[in-house]
């Protein structure tokens, strides 16, 4: 199994989690390895809302490659798919925060 195809699975299986907090993940999640538009940047992770993909309808998350303790990857995804269930627009706002830490998350999100 290939790293987007483990990130995949993650995707799936988080799906329960966030529902138990009321939240609903996309239909439409694609998860790949890449950098940061701004290589220079300590970017990890980032959502792209749907009116950035083709199809109009998928959310694109990505994750640097650069990271590769398991632990740490899975973090930066439950982050970026807080942003993808929220509205676009809401950030690092209290609602992210919120959810954020009913799915385990801590400390300052950035």
């Amino acid at each position: 199994m290939n790293r987007e195809e483990w990130l995949g699975q993650a995707v799936d299986l988080l799906r329960s989690e966030f529902a138990s907090q009321a939240v609903e993940v996309p239909a439409k999640v694609l998860v790949s390895c890449s950098f940061a538009k701004d290589r220079n940047k300590k970017v990890e992770g980032s959502c792209f809302n749907p009116t950035a993909s083709a199809d109009a309808e998928t959310v694109q998350i990505t994750v640097s490659p650069i990271v590769v303790d398991t632990t740490k990857v899975l973090g930066i995804l439950v982050h970026e798919l807080c942003h993808a269930c929220l509205p676009t627009g809401t950030g690092h706002k209290a609602p992210f925060k919120r959810l954020g830490v009913a799915m385990g998350l801590a400390g300052k999100p950035k």
